[in-house]
């Protein structure tokens, strides 16, 4: 993955791979490579 995906992409890799969503279970997923970067880097992983 070279960036940050678009919604209709996201929703068609996560569908690609069996992965369903639920919109009342509040899931969100980070596809921005800089953002999990930085998350990671401020956790001290």
């Amino acid at each position: 993955m070279n960036g940050p995906l678009g919604p209709s992409a996201t929703s068609a890799l996560l569908e690609r791979h069996g992965v369903r969503t639920t919109k009342a279970l509040g899931q969100h997923f980070l596809v921005d490579p800089n953002i999990v970067r930085r998350i990671v880097e401020v956790a001290g992983v």
